[in-house]
């Protein structure tokens, strides 16, 4: 497989926030974002759009997420960080495999993006490709698909958390309609999930500052697992910075040849 397909295939993106105190109930005074109210999410794909669409209001944030389990496959944790007003972003991606592991790190500066990728088929390699600023972002975010999650999910028993000064609306979740939603892998039935545990913390901007999710099901004959932990931190906070192999990239670019081509 083509390694920057692989890389895009390993992005499914959602969000969150570190670090937790207090639990107490809705008072009169909370506002909903829209797609939310007291008993839960009410329209997921207006939800969706709202996380979206608030999110884009803000000069620089930090993504991460990581995803573990289903059937083998290991883990894969991703960080992105994008300053909007500057138009540099960074994406690092890491896949640790039962029997091979892999990073991706991305750098995008203006209408350049710089990568190194190392892998042990090929070793340390650069690439270096013309995209626009918004191109390079959206071919990462669009791949953070909330609303069959959102939609999938019984989220409800709606409570507040107060993180770092922050009031967010906390939705949960024990029950699924479609597992494939929540999940990359081969068809399961509702009937082989045996636990599933989501919860969703989301400000009153409408920006889901966490999406997790635990799941144990039973897939040929065996119990599996996966999780998945995703999260929006340093909203107008995020620095982007040049990588210190920049240099390496500019040069290799010079070479026109494909930098994954092989002899065999």
């Amino acid at each position: 497989m083509d390694m920057r397909q692989l890389s895009v295939l390993c992005l499914v993106i959602v969000l969150g926030l570190a670090g937790c105190s207090g639990l107490s109930p809705f008072g009169s005074d909370v506002s909903y974002p829209d797609g939310y109210n007291e008993s839960g999410i009410t329209d997921a794909e207006t939800a969706a759009n709202q996380h979206s669409e608030a999110l884009s209001e803000h000069d620089n944030y930090t993504l991460e997420m990581n995803v573990t389990g289903t059937e083998g496959t290991g883990e894969t944790g991703f960080t992105f960080r994008v300053d909007e007003a500057n138009e540099q972003a960074t994406m690092n991606l890491s896949v640790e495999g039962e029997e091979e592991s892999m990073s991706i790190e991305r750098y995008q500066d203006e209408n350049t993006t710089y990568e190194k990728t190392e892998m042990p088929t090929f070793g340390t390699v650069y690439d270096t490709t013309e995209e626009p600023a918004e191109s390079f972002q959206g071919n990462l975010t669009n791949h953070t698909d909330m609303e069959p999650l959102f939609a999938n999910g019984s989220f409800e028993e709606a409570g507040t958390v107060t993180r770092d000064d922050e009031t967010l609306l906390r939705y949960n979740a024990t029950d699924i309609e479609d597992p494939d939603a929540f999940i990359n892998t081969s068809e399961i039935s509702n009937d082989s999930i045996e636990s599933f545990n989501s919860t969703v913390l989301v400000n009153e901007e409408g920006i889901v500052r966490s999406f997790e999710f635990d799941m144990t099901y039973t897939a040929d004959g065996e119990t599996e697992e996966a999780s998945l932990m995703i999260r929006v931190t340093d909203i107008d906070s995020t620095t982007v910075k040049e990588p210190d192999w920049l240099e390496e990239a500019e040069a290799a670019a010079q070479n026109d040849s494909d930098p994954f081509e092989s002899d065999f």
